[in-house]
């Protein structure tokens, strides 16, 4: 065996270890959500220097302090709703996306942080009692360590704000020219109004192993409120699977179905609004929307929803867009993915789809007014 042989052997060798050791640990660090998680309001550090609590000695009493609730708020009769899927700040009209067809990874820390600005600004701008937000990040390597649920929460000190992540992986190894990194991303529920109680709930949708080890782990994101005439009512938040490896979706429609169901049996309303990855029924999507190689969008199914059920969406606006080149108005394939489903109860004013052209995130956002009747 010439030497430049044992030098190849030997480089074999060590890249099989640290494959190896690369799974090994991913196996072991997996994130594992249980089916049902209580959520904890989400307090940064500056709320504690603030004062929410004055004095921290030990880092044991962090813990109780990022727990403690204040009493629950009744909810008024008129509520104003915006969901959005942000994109975690990096989607912006100047990006496409390797996984969808295009080629780029992540943006530039600056339109990154710029984006974030620009949707705080919307938001502000909204003034919603309550925001359903999709795509937040948490110190990912995409959104270069930026806390976005930290950076929102300063802008709005009076809300209640609630993150249940649903794709958290120490290292996600793709593409390899540009691997995605660490990812802590999710739900974020943004409350003028303090909740009863705020729950997790994780789909039974799942991405075989080991992809498993990469991939999202949808949720259900749900907080439950006392109305003014004594009714509880459920407003929730999902982001559901775009990219299908075996009736994901469906699996995930019928979860949220069970649901809903149990809801109205019991008595309680609910508004559950979001990135359905779906389009609704009376939505009409075009060749193009049904044709793309990479994301197909399907029909939501709604199968014994009557009676349960309302989807309530502006059906004559698109809310996301294709990210297999970067935005085009004339060209660029858009379609309908975000919209609400409400309960009997709830009587929509108007529903809303507000036009960014894309400017900072793929989707825009769905303000909804509703009357909890």
């Amino acid at each position: 065996m010439n030497k430049l042989m044992k030098i190849a052997l030997w480089i074999i060798a060590a890249l099989s270890v640290e494959v190896f050791l690369f799974f090994l640990i991913s196996t072991i660090i997996e994130y594992r959500p249980g089916k049902t998680m209580i959520v904890n309001e989400y307090f940064t550090f500056e709320d504690v220097a603030k004062g929410v609590v004055r004095e921290v000695r030990k880092k044991s009493q962090l813990k109780d302090i990022l727990s403690m609730q204040k009493p629950a708020q009744e909810l008024p009769d008129t509520l104003t709703i915006m969901s959005w899927n942000i994109g975690y700040a990096g989607l912006g009209d100047n990006m496409d996306f390797f996984y969808d067809g295009g080629r780029m990874v992540r943006d530039t820390r600056h339109r990154t942080e710029q984006n974030l600005h620009d949707i705080i600004s919307e938001m502000k701008r909204a003034d919603a009692d309550l925001y359903l937000l999709q795509e937040v990040d948490r110190k990912s390597h995409r959104s270069y360590k930026i806390d976005e649920v930290a950076a929102i929460k300063q802008y709005f000190p009076q809300y209640h704000a609630y993150y249940a992540p649903n794709y958290k992986s120490w290292c996600v190894p793709i593409p390899l020219r540009e691997p995605i990194g660490s990812v802590d991303g999710g739900l974020v529920i943004l409350s003028r109004y303090q909740p009863l109680k705020v729950v997790r709930y994780q789909y039974p949708s799942k991405f075989p192993y080991p992809v498993s080890m990469f991939n999202l782990k949808r949720c259900l994101l749900a907080a439950y409120f006392h109305t003014s005439d004594g009714r509880e009512i459920m407003i929730g938040n999902t982001h559901c699977t775009a990219f299908d490896t075996g009736n994901m979706r469906s699996t995930e429609t019928a979860f949220i179905k069970n649901v809903l169901t149990s809801l109205k049996e019991s008595g309680s309303e609910f508004v559950l609004g979001g990135d359905w990855n779906q389009y609704p029924p009376e939505y009409q999507p075009s060749p193009a929307e049904l044709s793309n190689d990479f994301f197909t969008p399907e029909k939501l199914d709604t199968t014994g929803m009557a009676g349960v059920a309302s989807i309530v969406c502006d059906a004559d606006s698109h809310t996301a867009r294709f990210n297999d080149f970067v935005y085009s108005a004339e060209s660029s394939t858009k379609t309908l993915l975000d919209f609400y489903m409400v309960s009997q109860g709830v009587t929509d004013i108007s529903v809303q789809t507000v036009k960014l052209d894309f400017h900072s995130s793929d989707h825009n956002p769905v303000v909804m007014k509703v009357i909890l009747r």
